[in-house]
């Protein structure tokens, strides 16, 4: 994923410093047509009254949010390569959809040069059968390659955290996602990697995210 490869490259091109995010209350014109294209009243949907019990679970996030991503490699820490994040009630109020967006000026180091934003839309549906959540993800970013990236996972609150989940790749370090620090103004996202089968995990990239709306 895109911020894997900025760790990776910090490790081996550190900087002396990175962008911090834009004190602004303006959304970007991709955030203001995902709600509804009104940016003076901005359509985040309702959730169904029928809706399971954790559907509040992601349902918290429903807003917009500035986020600010944090590396650290080395010892060092870099911030910056600020998004926008907005949630909404989808899927008649079944579910959650969810864009995280940057404006291609912000990206990060391994996507200089993209050529244009970077999306990435997220549909999150909560399954009784299995009491968890399956994740559907897309992006037009993957690294350095023009192809669509995407994914599937499972989520299910731990203790005060949120925690997705994907079955293992063949030779290749098991990976999570981590909502902590959980408020109803702010959160951290971490991308978590294991190399010893999940007795440990390190996450050199999170992201911290504050609500504006």
């Amino acid at each position: 994923m895109l911020f894997r490869s900025l760790a990776l490259f910090l490790l081996v091109t550190p900087l002396a410093s990175a962008q911090s995010p834009v004190e602004t209350d303006t959304l970007p014109e991709a955030v203001v047509a995902f709600l509804g294209g009104d940016a003076d009243q901005l359509d985040f949907g309702t959730a169904n009254p029928d809706g399971p019990d954790a559907f509040d679970e992601f349902g918290a996030f429903v807003g917009v949010w500035r986020t600010e991503s944090v590396v650290t490699v080395n010892g060092q820490t870099f911030r910056g390569w600020p998004g926008t994040w907005a949630w909404r009630h989808a899927i008649g109020g079944y579910g959650i959809r969810d864009l995280f967006h940057q404006d291609e000026s912000d990206l990060p180091p391994p996507a200089v040069g993209f050529g244009r934003d970077s999306y990435l839309l997220t549909t999150r549906v909560f399954d009784p059968v299995i009491g968890r959540w399956r994740v559907f993800w897309i992006g037009n970013a993957n690294g350095f390659n023009d192809s669509p990236s995407g994914g599937t996972y499972e989520a299910v609150r731990d203790g005060d955290r949120i925690v997705m989940t994907k079955p293992a790749e063949p030779g290749q370090p098991l990976s999570r996602v981590v909502f902590s620090e959980i408020t109803p103004d702010s959160f951290t996202w971490r991308n978590e990697t294991s190399t010893d089968d999940g007795a440990t995990w390190s996450a050199p990239v999170r992201i911290e995210v504050r609500r504006i709306r």
